[in-house]
């Protein structure tokens, strides 16, 4: 009996493992990050246009944008990170820190 208990226990901790570090992957981060702003930007009011995972052609390939707000006032592409701390970049830069 101690020994099934063993294995229950094992098979519970390397499921837990797995499932942890699924969770805790990039991809998965960058999920929930998006699909919380998504939901921020359902709450806009009906004048506002959400358009999200917009794939754009350029001369260089394609490009992904997380989101597009579309209003009387302008467009907005908006670009998620779920990260903690600050994210610097500029216009000049292929890649941001």
């Amino acid at each position: 009996m101690s020994q099934l208990l063993f294995i229950i226990v094992v098979v519970l901790f390397v499921s837990l493992s797995i499932f942890l570090a699924w969770y805790n992957s990039p991809k998965q981060k960058g999920k929930r990050g998006e699909a919380y702003i998504h939901n921020v930007l359902m709450q806009l009011s009906d004048e506002y246009t959400i358009i999200d995972d917009v794939i754009l052609l350029t001369e260089h390939g394609t490009t992904q944008i997380d989101h597009v707000v579309v209003s009387k006032y302008g467009i907005i592409a908006i670009e998620t990170k779920n990260y903690r701390g600050e994210i610097y970049g500029d216009d000049n830069r292929k890649e941001w820190t």
